[in-house]
């Protein structure tokens, strides 16, 4: 259940909208006021030559709740509705254009779905547009999602309403319209959650809209290339040798080679959003440091006995808030409790058959109701894929690139079955995967869950 929001913050970007902007702030002050006990109303002129600057002068000086932030020139909706995030005092945020698109009363509808979400997206309901318009609206939200798998209706619809903590983590460098569409695609990849909202949708009353004009298109479908380049080179395969290019040669190869061959993607999807993780025998960190990554709402601890490798991962990874490292026994008597997840990934087979039913154990107790334990081994089927395997593992063994706790150089490969069996005969629900590589790994993943 959504609390008492006790604050918002309504920014309005603006360009040439003299005639709207004073309705608009009216309106605006009239639904904030019964949506939250403080509020402000912030206007963003980006450079407008129209005297809409002076109106809001004018504002500014009848309520200290209006604000005014003037740039000299026209640098583009981008940077503009940047500012006025940045300068925002509260913590809920709601962004509309200064032309009244729609009532902004829908306000009372939208922020209770702030108790389950991050980010609330508006989209136009009874849209009576030229056809032209139609047309490259639907394009461009199907280019949208083609590119970045992003599944919303209306992306480019003027009405956001966020908390601010979104604005915070990600980092917005759109400099023009493409704004909204670069907001819903980082906040869902940082693992934010997003909700949408019909709205019916109003024409203007005055001046003429700026986001079908040949420029803007221009400009928008650059910095669509550009996110779109970003997001997909460097290549996955990549990211391994990439953090790590300035270690030794040796684990260069070995962060480059695992990061290629394990199917990271695939296991990140199956732990929660939130909450504390332990990815336990961590290794280099790259499977703690892409979960910390790919969502800052959970609280990821990477654990791992070997301390040279620790050291490496604080050196060589980007630091985020919401990573720790730390060195150890492979399941520490100071490890976290009321867990969401714990992950052991390619561990097990270091581990002897009464080590393994300890760790298990142990990580169902640190678990809450429902939380998630998954584990990642090799299977011994087919028998040629497992022979390749147990060979490079013991090679790996043999050159220092991998250790067992205890010193030893044996290997306890087991079937997925028996995974299986064990954390059925631990209580935990359990899904088994077995997904698919272009490299010869007979990988198989078992998730449990904590009933």
């Amino acid at each position: 259940m959504l609390k008492e929001i006790p604050g918002i913050s309504l920014i309005y970007p603006m360009y040439n909208e003299r005639e709207n902007i004073a309705q608009a702030v009216a309106h605006g002050a009239a639904v904030l006021s019964s949506a939250a006990p403080d509020w402000e109303i912030i206007v963003v002129d980006d450079g407008s030559d129209d005297g809409g600057a002076a109106v809001v002068e004018r504002l500014a000086l009848e309520s200290p709740r209006v604000r005014l932030i003037s740039r000299r020139r026209n640098e583009g909706l981008g940077k503009t509705l940047r500012e006025g995030f940045a300068c925002a005092r509260h913590e809920v945020l709601i962004y509309s254009d200064s032309d009244l698109p729609y009532d902004l009363s829908i306000l009372q509808d939208a922020l209770p779905l702030l108790a389950e979400a991050d980010l609330v997206a508006g989209f136009r309901l009874n849209r009576r547009e030229t056809l032209l318009r139609l047309v490259y609206s639907k394009v461009y939200n199907l280019i949208i999602k083609a590119l970045f798998g992003l599944q919303v209706r209306d992306v480019n619809f003027s009405f956001k309403l966020l908390r601010k903590d979104v604005f915070r983590k990600i980092k917005l460098e759109s400099r023009g319209s493409f704004i909204d569409a670069e907001l819903l695609i980082k906040a869902r990849n940082a693992g934010f959650r997003l909700a949408e909202i019909g709205i019916v949708y109003t024409h203007r009353r005055h001046g003429i809209s700026k986001l079908s004009s040949l420029s803007t298109i221009i400009e928008m479908i650059g910095e669509m290339c550009r996110q779109w380049k970003k997001s997909t080179y460097p290549r996955r395969a990549d990211a391994g040798s990439t953090c790590y290019r300035s270690a030794g040669i040796k684990d260069r190869i070995h962060t480059f080679y695992r990061w290629k061959s394990c199917p990271f993607e695939f296991l990140e999807k199956l732990v929660p959003l939130e909450g504390r993780i332990l990815d336990i025998g961590c290794g280099h960190g790259l499977f703690a440091h892409w979960l910390a990554a790919r969502s800052p709402r959970r609280e990821v601890a990477g654990w791992d006995p070997d301390p040279r490798k620790i050291a490496l991962a604080r050196r060589h990874l980007p630091s985020l808030s919401n990573l720790r490292f730390h060195d150890g026994a492979i399941f520490p008597a100071a490890a976290p409790s009321s867990l969401s997840s714990v992950t052991v990934i390619d561990v097990l087979a270091y581990l002897s058959p009464f080590e393994k039913e300890t760790l298990l154990r142990r990580c169902r107790e640190s678990l809450i109701a429902g939380g998630i334990l998954l584990i990642k081994e090799i299977d011994t089927r087919p028998l040629w894929k497992y022979a390749w395997t147990r060979f490079q593992e013991f090679l790996a063994l043999r050159w220092g690139l991998t250790a067992t706790p205890s010193g030893s150089r044996a290997l306890h490969f087991e079937a997925a079955d028996r995974h299986r069996d064990r954390l059925l005969s631990l209580g935990f629900e359990v899904r088994v995967f077995r997904p698919k590589t272009r490299l010869p790994y007979p990988h198989a993943v078992i998730v449990g869950t904590k009933a």
